[in-house]
């Protein structure tokens, strides 16, 4: 998985279906923390609504938009948005959750702490999902 900067990218010809929505990232201040660490996210990042990019192995590309809120410090939510061309087909839902597992591993090594990606594939095998890491 490889993160591009929006001057990487040309989302123009290109729709976003969204994939996931987490409005509540200070549920867990260490992932708001990392990610604001990782990416390097400013206040005039907030302000102007900075996107990243995140390119799968599989070559599918994500659009990563921090969302400010009030109250907190930002990013105080995050969406990731699949960006498909023109009106080319969806991948698969098996495919498209695979990718966000993968990021949501991600996030846990780097945020540390209680969460870690052990711990997400524990959850993930909760639900039976056919991409979470067996024991």
């Amino acid at each position: 998985m490889d993160f591009l900067d929006e001057s990487q990218v040309e989302p123009t010809g290109r729709r976003r279906e969204l994939v996931l929505r987490e409005p509540r990232l200070r549920h867990y201040d260490e992932f708001a923390v990392f990610l604001r660490h990782h990416f390097s996210l400013t206040a005039e990042d907030a302000e102007r609504g900075r996107r990243v990019y995140l390119k799968t192995d599989a070559g599918r590309l994500y659009e990563l938009a921090f969302l400010a809120g009030t109250g907190g410090p930002y990013p105080s939510g995050l969406t990731i948005s699949l960006l498909v061309e023109g009106v080319e087909p969806m991948p698969s839902t098996d495919e498209i959750d695979a990718d966000v597992w993968a990021f949501l591993r991600w996030l846990a090594e780097g945020a540390g702490g209680e969460w870690t990606p052990d711990r997400v594939d524990r959850l993930g095998r909760l639900y039976n999902l056919p991409f979470a890491a067996r024991e």
